[in-house]
């Protein structure tokens, strides 16, 4: 079932904890997928964007073409992390240090 045709569902989140499948790389690795854009954030690894609309493979990384797209999509992706972690502060254990310390600097955590 396809969520993005579903009323109010504007993007569909994901995450992959350390380690689980070696090939996708090290640490944390969050990603919203919309209608329009594809966006990856990672712990240890560059951020990534995709337009799906020109090129729905995603074959050509655009985070530097489009900062603000980028920009606004890690800022949800933070979000939600970090109401993760508002609703089982015990969570915060399980994140790099450096990760916690830029949650924090944005005032998503204590």
């Amino acid at each position: 079932r396809n969520m993005l045709s579903e009323p109010g569902w504007e993007y569909v989140f994901s995450e992959r904890a350390h380690g689980r499948v070696k090939k996708l790389g090290p640490g944390l690795q969050y990603s919203l997928t919309g209608r329009d854009w594809k966006y990856f954030h990672a712990t240890e690894q560059p951020d990534e964007l995709y337009d799906l609309r020109a090129d729905p493979l995603e074959l050509r990384n655009v985070v530097e073409e489009y900062p603000e797209v980028a920009r606004r999509l890690r800022e949800e992706i933070l979000s939600r992390v970090a109401g993760a972690i508002q609703r089982d502060p015990t969570a915060v254990d399980s994140l790099p240090a450096d990760y916690v310390d830029q949650l924090r600097a944005l005032g998503y955590v204590d």
